[in-house]
């Protein structure tokens, strides 16, 4: 009993030097099994994720995590892990937010979202910097922001989504994200044909350097001739449609788009769905394509397209193209690689099969993950890891150590942790519009 005693004092002192509450001190410090909701690994021992305990980093390859929410996001997030939005640049610099309606959410309130709360890390989440409130009238939800350098970054605010259509405001910031414009402005929305097969396309809007833009996703019909893809090239305030050649023996093909990597200035990577229809009502066909280019973007050729079952019901395409070489898709059930940039495709026979995963990432033509997520509700996520370009794959035990307290140190607008700084995938949100006006991004006569 004494030693008991003697043993909680020891705790307190501890606490007090520390810096961490006697209550957080006397907790117990064991690891549970980590539940994920989303993955990105920046190496293939450096990642991080959101999960149902929070924002998370490894430093060892997916086995352990260890939490790093900053403090003023804890008790939300505890409550609505998928609220936070984020974006990463490099293994230092971060950015994540959560809208006031989550934030009401915790105190009993329901509310439409009206303004948005970033934190800024550029220490990897040591300490983070709270940035100023964000007042953007009411809106149905924010998309990750998306930053191509420590100061040039957009974030996307959704107004409101209809039928195949969207309004959205999209501002730009200069400064890291302290200061935002307004610089696109897309309006009421406009009624738009079912869009057959759109729910292969995760599309959306990406940027890959400070001016350029690009918008892809799906045209409303099978077999058109048309493609779907925009870039802009002066940093998202005006758009232009790019024509995409058809591979050389698909006529009638209309092709949706998925965003594009850009590896540097000049090469590039675009996967592609190609949809074909035949003379034979309902047998219709589809094929991945990774089209490149050697010029910026501005031109795209294809290479050599995969068939793939024809996807009008059908599971979202996973593909990662971690370098000019090498890339994955994965369709159903099937996993593809190539070694030649798209010149050559081959099935990897199954050894445990994706077809539910959320997402697979490879770093390079060897190592790569994927994660079947899981929920608030019960399901625990299943996170894989493969070593030898995906012909074999290892179920990961991850786990997670206990929350800790942090500081908030108010006279340097910041937040301390005594963790490992995050980062986290940034999911783009789905645009399926037949047209926007005044922005360049016009309407096909097909939508009409």
């Amino acid at each position: 009993m004494r030693l008991s005693r003697v043993m909680l004092v020891l705790l307190v002192i501890m606490a007090l030097f520390n810096g961490v509450d006697a209550h957080a001190a006397g907790r117990a410090l064991s690891p549970q099994a980590a539940n994920l909701l989303r993955l990105h690994m920046e190496t293939p021992a450096v990642g991080w994720a959101m999960s149902t305990t929070g924002l998370l980093r490894t430093t060892d390859g997916s086995l352990h995590w260890r939490v790093v929410t900053p403090p003023a996001l804890g008790r939300p997030l505890r409550r609505s892990p998928y609220a936070l939005v984020t974006d990463f640049l490099g293994v230092q610099r971060a950015w994540v937010g959560i809208d006031n309606a989550v934030v009401s959410a915790v105190v009993g309130r329901s509310k439409a979202p009206t303004t948005l709360r970033l934190f800024r890390t550029d220490d990897g989440g040591r300490y983070w910097q709270a940035l100023p409130l964000l007042r953007l009238g009411t809106f149905y939800y924010a998309d990750a922001p998306q930053f191509v350098s420590p100061d040039v970054g957009w974030l996307e605010i959704v107004r409101n989504v209809g039928a195949g259509s969207v309004w959205f405001d999209l501002y730009w910031t200069h400064d890291g994200g302290i200061h935002w414009q307004r610089v696109l402005h897309v309006g009421s929305p406009h009624s738009s044909p079912g869009l057959l097969g759109c729910d292969l396309c995760s599309a959306g809007l990406t940027f890959s350097s400070h001016m350029s833009g690009w918008f892809t996703g799906c045209w409303c019909g099978i077999g058109t001739g048309s493609s779907f893809l925009y870039v802009s090239r002066n940093a998202g305030r005006t758009w232009r449609p790019l024509s995409l050649p058809a591979p050389s023996h698909i006529r009638l093909g209309t092709i949706g788009t998925l965003p594009p990597t850009l590896f540097d200035r000049d090469n590039g990577i675009l996967p592609a769905v190609v949809y074909q229809r035949i003379t034979t009502p309902g047998r219709e066909r589809a094929f991945f394509d990774a089209y490149v280019t050697h010029d910026g973007g501005r031109h795209w050729t294809p290479t050599t397209p995969v068939p793939i079952s024809y996807p009008r019901a059908g599971p979202e395409i996973l593909h990662s193209f971690p370098n000019t070489r090498f890339g994955f898709f994965v369709i159903g059930k099937q996993l593809y690689r190539t070694r030649d940039g798209g010149k050559h495709w081959q099935a990897i026979p199954e050894s445990i099969p994706l077809e539910h995963s959320e997402t697979m990432q490879f770093l390079d033509g060897h190592h790569g993950f994927a994660l079947q997520a899981g929920d608030t509700q019960g399901t625990r996520s299943i996170l894989l890891r493969t070593g030898d370009g995906g012909a074999t794959w290892k179920i990961i035990r991850a786990t997670v150590g206990t929350y800790r307290a942090r500081i908030h140190r108010s006279s340097q607008v910041s937040y301390a942790s005594r963790t490992y700084r995050p980062r986290a995938v940034a999911l783009l949100s789905s645009h399926l519009a037949c047209s926007y006006p005044g922005t360049g991004l016009a309407a096909r006569p097909h939508c009409r």
